[in-house]
């Protein structure tokens, strides 16, 4: 069961929580072919108390108008937990890795933050991606689309004694440049 508590889609803090893209999806993709790159999502939830620890992360399919998508036209690694050097579970990134579509159209990926508990899932926060457009025509290589780090982000790659951000780093370690 998902309980909606405090959605958010623009990617800036709520009550304490801050989630936003490092990498996101592409903009345009062919149906049934992966991501070239994983999705990777930037969090910083110091609000959340360690009591409602462990908090997890889930990717979905929804329409142009964000309303949820039947079935399950998205495959791939759709949940994870929060990765970080120093152990704070409140506090890093999480990647989604080989994710597909399935149909054509024009969707958004909607990752959130949640509290899990007995069986129960609280979304404390989410994030809307831009549209991505899936079509036979698409280019079979996707380019990354990479924002300016976050603050949170830095924080935490800092520790690693980087400035460029979890997506700079990543793409760094795996030789691309802009």
């Amino acid at each position: 069961m998902v309980v909606e508590n405090h959605g958010h889609a623009s990617g800036s803090t709520i009550q304490g929580v801050s989630i936003r893209f490092e990498l996101e999806p592409p903009s345009s993709v062919r149906p049934c072919t992966e991501f070239t790159m994983p999705v990777i999502v930037a969090v910083n939830a110091p609000g959340i108390p360690t009591s409602e620890l462990p908090l997890v992360l889930h990717a979905d399919l929804r329409d142009e108008d964000h309303q949820r998508i039947g079935g399950w036209p998205l495959t791939g690694v759709l949940t994870d937990s929060i990765r970080n050097w120093d152990g704070d579970a409140r506090c890093g990134y999480s990647k989604f890795e080989r994710l597909s579509i399935e149909e054509s159209g024009r969707y958004h990926l909607r990752v959130w933050l949640g509290v899990w508990r007995q069986d129960q899932v609280t979304v404390k926060a989410y994030i809307d991606s831009d549209i991505i457009h899936v079509h036979d025509q698409a280019d079979p290589v996707q380019r990354p689309s990479i924002y300016p780090p976050s603050t949170d982000a830095r924080e935490f790659a800092n520790h690693r004694g980087g400035y460029s951000g979890v997506a700079k780093c990543f793409l760094g370690y795996h030789g691309i440049t802009r």
